[in-house]
C-alpha cells in the first residue's frame, strides 16, 4: 500500500526523476557513460557471435537507450530505442507484446527531445498494440508487462490531463483490470497479490470519473448524456469496488493494523475526493477505530490526527512552480476556511496571495478524526501555485 504520510497519487515518474536529479555528481555522470559504453560493446560482440537482428540485442539496445536518455543525449536514444523496437518487430512480429518496454522508452525519449510531432504517431501506434494483444488470451507469464504498461499509461495521463492522453487512462484501466483477473485466477481473488492490480484499477477508475465529471460538453454536444451518466456510474463504482475489494484482502490475510488501516484511509479518501463525506466520515472512523484497537497513536496521529490535503499529482510535482505556506482551518467536509498565507508580508504579493486563494478553493482534505469522531482541524503545508485540473463535481446522490 502506498504510504500515507505523503499525498496520494503522486507521479512515480516524476518522483524517481527529482530523487536522480538531487543524487547526480560528476563521479555518476562517468558511470554512466562507461555503462553507455559497455552497451555498445556487448552489442557489436552479440552482433557479430550471433547476427544483427538477434532477439538478445533488443533488451540491450533499450538499455543502452534508456541509459543515453538518462545522459540528455536524446538523438542518439531514440536511434538505440528505435533499433531495439525493430529487431523486436523482425523476431516477433509487428503486433507482438514483446516490443511494449522499447516502444513505451521511446516515446519517452522523444518527447524528453521535443520531437512533439512524432508523438502522436508513436502513442497510436503503442495504443493499436495494447489493443491488438489484450484479448483474453493474457498468461501469467504477461503479468509483469500488463502492470507495467498499465502504470506507464496511467502516469501518461496523469502528467498531460487532456483529452488525447484520454486514451491512455481507458487503456491504463483495461489493463490494469487484465492484470486482476489474472492474479484472481492464478492465486484466488483473496490472495494478497491481487492487490497490485487492485490499486491500479482503484487510482484509473478514480480519474475516469473525475474526467468524464469534468468533461460534459462532449456528451451533451453528441445527444449521449444518458450514456455519459452510465459510464460515469460505472467507472466510479469499479473504483469503489477495487478498493473495498483491497480492504476484504487485507482483513482475510491477518494484515497489520495499519494496513488494513491504510486501506480504509484510501477508501475514505476516494469518496471525499467526490465530496461524499457523509460515508467518507464513517470510512475514516472505521479507519480510526481499527489503529485504536491496536493502540497504534502515532499513525492516527499522523494519518487522522489532523486534515491532510489530498493534492493531485499535476500539484504534488511541483517543478518550477512557487511554494505558498498555506496555514488552514479546515471544515468537517473537508473544505479550506480562514486561510491565512505564512511568511514574510514584505515578500508576498497580490498575486501570489489570489492564485494561493483560487487553487485552494480546489483542494480536498482528509479531514481529522479525534476519539472516534470527525472534527474540523488545522493545518499548515506548502501548496505548488499552479492551476491544477477542475475538482470534479460532487457525486452526492450516490450517498
Amino acid at each position: 500500500m502506498r504510504n500515507l504520510l505523503t499525498p496520494l497519487f503522486l507521479s512515480a515518474s516524476v518522483a524517481i526523476a527529482a530523487e536522480q536529479e538531487s543524487t547526480q555528481t560528476p563521479s555518476s555522470s562517468l558511470h554512466t557513460e562507461a555503462n553507455t559504453a559497455s552497451y555498445e560493446i556487448q552489442i557489436e560482440e552479440q552482433a557479430a557471435l550471433l547476427g544483427p537482428f538477434d532477439s538478445s540485442l533488443v533488451e540491450l539496445y533499450q538499455q543502452q537507450g534508456e541509459q543515453l536518455a538518462k545522459q540528455g543525449n536524446y538523438r542518439e536514444a531514440i536511434s538505440a530505442l528505435s533499433q531495439a523496437l525493430q529487431i523486436s518487430r523482425v523476431n516477433h512480429g509487428p503486433y507482438a507484446r514483446q516490443q511494449e518496454p522499447a516502444l513505451r522508452s521511446l516515446i519517452d525519449a522523444t518527447e524528453a527531445s521535443g520531437e512533439s510531432v512524432h508523438i502522436e504517431l508513436l502513442s497510436k501506434r503503442l495504443l493499436d498494440l495494447n489493443n491488438h494483444t489484450l484479448n483474453g488470451n493474457e498468461s501469467i507469464e504477461d503479468l509483469g508487462l500488463l502492470l507495467n504498461s498499465s502504470s506507464w499509461h496511467l502516469n501518461r495521463y496523469i502528467n498531460l490531463r487532456s483529452a488525447t492522453t484520454l486514451p491512455h487512462l481507458q487503456m491504463a484501466v483495461r489493463l490494469a483490470n487484465s492484470a486482476e483477473k489474472l492474479l484472481s485466477n492464478h492465486h484466488s481473488p483473496e490472495h494478497i497479490a491481487v492487490i497490485d492490480a487492485l490499486e491500479l484499477v482503484a487510482r484509473g477508475n478514480f480519474y475516469l470519473t473525475a474526467h468524464y465529471l469534468n468533461d460534459l460538453r462532449f456528451f451533451f454536444s453528441q445527444r449521449q448524456s444518458s450514456l455519459h451518466e452510465q459510464l460515469t456510474e460505472k467507472v466510479f463504482q469499479d473504483g469503489l469496488a477495487a478498493h473495498r475489494r483491497m480492504i476484504k484482502i487485507h482483513q482475510s490475510n491477518n494484515a497489520t493494523a495499519g494496513q488494513i488501516a491504510s486501506a480504509q484511509i484510501e477508501l475514505g479518501d476516494y469518496l471525499q475526493r467526490f465530496q461524499l463525506t457523509n460515508v467518507s466520515h464513517k470510512v475514516y472512523k472505521n479507519a480510526w477505530q481499527t489503529l485504536h484497537q491496536a493502540n497504534n497513536e502515532d499513525l492516527l496521529a499522523s494519518w487522522l490526527g489532523q486534515p491532510v490535503p489530498l493534492l493531485e499529482s499535476n500539484l504534488s510535482a511541483t517543478g518550477n512552480a512557487p511554494l505558498a505556506r498555506i496555514k488552514a482551518q479546515v471544515s468537517v467536509n473537508g473544505k479550506a476556511e480562514k486561510v491565512e498565507i505564512l511568511g514574510d508580508p514584505a515578500t508576498q504579493s497580490p498575486e501570489l496571495a489570489s492564485a494561493a486563494e483560487t487553487a485552494l478553493q480546489k483542494v480536498v482534505f482528509r479531514t481529522a478524526v479525534i476519539d472516534g469522531e470527525v472534527v474540523p482541524g488545522m493545518v499548515e503545508f506548502d501548496l505548488p501555485i499552479k492551476e491544477p485540473a477542475a475538482h470534479p463535481q460532487s457525486l452526492h446522490r450516490q450517498e
